[in-house]
């Protein structure tokens, strides 16, 4: 039997093929792959207080958001990484992949139906000077409900 409706536990109980896999990320990227779990967090919990459930097509969505997101910062590591050692044509090249895979997840944004505004406070909680953390389950027995989002304080969450 599903979730509640309206809970994000209906999408994952049960239909747990819904939620596409991503791939692992290269050795020190672990905050990316950290802030790439938060961001589907709350995609899935936007997507879900506009309709009551997440089908094959918004989860599809969803993972391809979260992989220009990723693909976002990856290419944003390697040109803060590598600046010295790149001609001024591989870092444009850099930054347009960049630029380019941010409009790309935008369209997802759209496509899912998630406002300016809506998208601006995601992308705020996303993007603000702590690192988003989601905390663990209360264990006062209503672990079915989503996750209270928080923020560990700056700086402790390393390089991308």
């Amino acid at each position: 039997m599903p979730g509640t409706k309206g809970n994000l536990n209906r999408f994952k109980h049960g239909c747990s093929h819904l939620r596409i896999a991503g791939s692992k990320l290269p050795k020190g990227c672990m905050r990316a792959e950290r802030i790439r779990n938060v961001l589907r967090s709350l995609l899935e919990a936007a997507v879900l207080a506009r309709r009551d459930e997440i089908d094959v097509y918004h989860a599809c969505l969803i993972q391809t958001a979260i992989r220009w997101e990723t693909h976002s910062r990856l290419a944003a590591r390697w040109l803060r990484l590598q600046y010295d050692q790149l001609s001024p044509a591989d870092r444009l090249a850099y930054s347009r992949e960049v630029a380019s895979a941010s409009t790309n997840r935008d369209r997802c944004l759209r496509a899912l139906g998630i406002d300016r505004q809506a998208a601006g406070n995601l992308l705020d909680r996303l993007y603000s000077t702590a690192e988003p953390v989601l905390t663990p389950p209360s264990g006062n027995g209503d672990d079915h409900q989503d996750h209270q989002d928080t923020t560990a304080p700056a700086g402790q969450g390393g390089p991308i």
